[in-house]
Formats: structure tokens, C-alpha cells, sequence
């Protein structure tokens, strides 16, 4: 059968569940379908859960009871909240106290749903779908004075700037980061505020302004001091990363070594998640380190790191995975590896383009740029290469 909701638009069909409302297994099935998410995709959205899961959800009608959790869903999945019975989350057009009797809920929701997101957006999920269900976030939450609402709404408007910057927004970016710290400031929250400092020192480095985002990480050490928190161990690699760029001497080479060793014992440590998102494994540990190797010229030490990177990152991580394959490209190119350059810098542009992933592709535009300009381009494995990711552009 088919539904209405009271603007009068049509959906389904989903036949009834035994409380008078659409099943909500077809429901979600229907939508998850129409984003194009495979159940293994969705899965790692919603995070600890299983594709079984999602299957025994779908086809057993087995969907969460618990509200937040449907919120979420239908957040992710972009589902009329009508659909999954919650009518009265659905009409934004309702008066403001029902907005007061019902911010709790949405706060657990939002709360809830931020991880996922987070998982997400490392999965390769389009950072263009996440955005939608960001800025509701942020729609929602904004104008509260509650703290603990305020401290949510910066962590939206930090991973806002995230996805901004993946789509080479920059100035956008920095907008929405400036935005998470001004709110940190605001309510006094320390580790907030070293967050926000930490990725919009990121931007800044992505933006070429590697001597401007030593600033802002100089600052978090202000902040947090001697920690050996993952924060801090994010916060010195992204220094070390910063600061290999613009390196002058070998005794700027040994500190940014001996920086490097420091953020290894955080990385390899047995850390509990800090709710900033800026926990550091391994593998992502030393795909920086091979980076600010190859930055120093240091080619062997830096082909050490990445392969130990390759092993240990994790599978879900795909972003990250494309960005670790660009980094190997590059270094292959540096040392003539050819085949391996190719190999990897295709692989990596393959990736990029499928999760549409701008910043990724323009670091392989860059290093395509170079690769051009040098004595390997009429070298065949490179020229085949280089004709192949030609077919295989990115679609508007």
C-alpha cells in the first residue's frame, strides 16, 4: 500500500506493520537502495554493527525500537521520519515548544549519530551526502545556550570543515572550523578548543600555508602540555608533516626525527577513544611518518614506514587507504620506481574518483603534474597509465 504524509506527497509501496505504521524493514531497505549504499557500506556507517544485521533488519522487519536509533537511520538515509514512526520529529513547521519538548531527544540522536558519521566519511561514503545530514545537524542545534548542546554543535561544525575541505572548499573550511572554535571559547572547553586548533592547522597546511599552521599547532601544546593522549600524538605528526616542508638544515631533519619517535609510542599505545576523533593508529601513524620522510628526502626511511603502513591500516579506512597509495606513488617517483609509481598512483586515483574524493585528486593532479614535467613521461608504463585515468574522469 502507499502513504501520504500531511503535505500530501505520496510514498511506498510498504505494506502495514502490526502498529498501524509502514514496515519499517521495507522502509529501510527501499532507502538504503535509493542512496546507493551496498549493506556493507551501511553497516560501517552505523559502526559495530554487522551486514547481517542489516539484513535480518530489513527482511525480519527487525529495526531498533529505541527512537535515537531510528533517528539516526532515518537521518542517514535521508527516510521521511513519518515512514519510521517518528511523527513527531517530522513537521519542522510545528510551533517552537514542541522544538523545546523534543531537543533532548534529537541531542541523543545527534549524539549518537556523530561517529557514524565520522566512520563514514573515512569509509569513502560522498562527502556531498554526508553534508545534508551535517547541516541539519547544525540547523537543529543552533541558538541553544545549554553547554553540552554547544559542545555538540562545535564537533558538527568541525567535521562540517572537514567535508568542506575534501571538496577543496578551503575558504569554506576555514569558515565552519573558526565557527567550532569560537564556540570552544565560549563555554571554556579546553579539549575543544585543541581540536579545532588541530584541524584548522590541517586546512592551513592543505591550503600551502605550512609556516602559518605551525602556529596553531604550537598553540595546542599551550593547551594540553606534555600529554600522551592521541590528540597530542595527531597534533605532533601533523607538526612533524608541517614542518618537514620547511625544513632548512639537518638539525631541523633531527628534531622533526626525534618528534616522529615520540608520536610511535602514542600511536603503538593501548589509548581509549577521547570522543575528539583524533585517535592515531599504526597504520595511519606511519603513512604520516613516510610522508614527512619523503618531504625531508629521507627515501629509504620513508619506504620503510609505508610499507608497515600498507599492512596496518585499517580496511575500512578507505580515504585514508587512497591517501597512503598517493603518498607511495609519490615516493616511487622519486626513487624511479616506475612501476610501482603507476601502480599505485591509478589504484589511489581509481579510489579517489569513486568516493569522490577532491582533495585526494587534486594531490594526484599535482603529482601527475610533476610526473609530466619530468624525464619518466614518455616512459610506456606511464604514458598507459596516465591514458587510462584519462578515460576514467570524474563526473560532474
Amino acid at each position: 500500500m502507499y502513504w501520504t504524509d500531511r503535505a500530501g506527497n505520496i510514498y511506498g509501496p510498504f505494506d502495514a506493520q502490526g502498529d498501524g505504521y509502514p514496515d519499517a524493514g521495507q522502509v529501510v531497505k527501499h532507502y538504503r537502495k535509493k542512496q546507493g549504499y551496498s549493506a556493507r557500506q551501511f553497516a560501517k556507517m552505523i559502526e559495530n554493527v554487522s551486514v547481517r544485521w542489516i539484513y535480518q533488519m530489513e527482511q525480519k522487519n527487525e529495526v531498533p525500537d529505541s527512537m535515537s536509533r531510528r533517528r539516526m537511520i532515518a537521518t542517514l538515509l535521508n527516510i521521511p521520519p513519518f515512514l519510521l514512526g517518528l511523527a513527531a520529529f517530522h513537521d519542522i513547521r510545528q510551533k517552537e515548544p514542541v522544538r523545546a519538548q523534543t531537543i533532548h531527544a534529537d541531542i541523543d540522536m545527534f549524539t549518537t549519530m556523530l561517529p557514524a558519521l565520522w566512520a563514514s566519511f573515512h569509509a569513502g561514503v560522498n562527502p556531498i551526502t554526508l553534508e545534508g545530514q551535517v547541516q541539519a545537524a547544525i540547523d537543529r542545534l543552533a541558538g541553544s545556550t545549554d553547554t553540552q548542546t554547544l559542545a555538540l554543535l562545535a564537533k558538527y561544525y568541525r567535521l562540517s570543515s572537514l567535508l568542506e575541505r575534501d571538496e577543496r572548499n578551503i575558504q569554506a573550511a576555514l569558515a565552519h572550523i573558526e565557527q567550532a572554535e569560537k564556540i570552544a571559547c565560549e563555554i571554556g572547553d579546553v579539549q575543544l578548543r585543541a581540536v579545532g586548533l588541530l584541524t584548522h592547522g590541517r586546512i592551513l597546511v592543505e591550503a600551502d600555508n605550512p609556516q602559518e599552521a605551525r602556529r596553531f599547532f604550537a598553540a595546542i601544546h599551550d593547551l594540553i602540555g606534555e600529554s600522551t593522549s592521541s590528540l597530542a600524538g595527531t597534533t605532533m605528526i601533523e607538526l612533524a608533516m608541517a614542518w618537514s616542508q620547511l625544513a632548512q638544515d639537518r638539525e631541523d631533519a633531527r628534531k622533526i626525527e626525534r618528534l616522529i619517535d615520540k608520536v610511535g609510542d602514542i600511536a603503538y599505545s593501548k589509548l581509549a577513544e577521547d570522543e575528539s576523533y583524533t585517535k592515531l593508529n599504526p597504520g595511519l601513524f606511519h603513512g604520516y611518518q613516510a610522508l614527512s620522510y619523503l618531504q625531508l628526502g629521507m627515501h629509504n626511511s620513508a619506504l620503510d614506514a609505508i610499507e608497515e603502513a600498507s599492512i596496518l591500516l585499517p580496511p575500512e579506512q578507505t580515504r585514508r587507504e587512497a591517501r597512503i597509495d598517493i603518498i607511495q606513488a609519490r615516493l616511487a617517483f622519486a626513487t624511479g620506481e616506475l612501476y610501482t609509481c603507476a601502480a599505485c598512483l591509478e589504484k589511489a586515483y581509481t579510489t579517489s574518483i569513486q568516493i569522490r574524493s577532491l582533495y585526494n585528486l587534486h594531490l594526484i593532479e599535482t603529482l601527475v603534474s610533476d610526473i609530466r614535467q619530468s624525464k619518466h613521461a614518455s616512459e610506456k608504463i606511464i604514458r598507459e597509465t596516465l591514458a587510462r585515468m584519462k578515460s576514467h574522469q570524474l563526473k560532474a
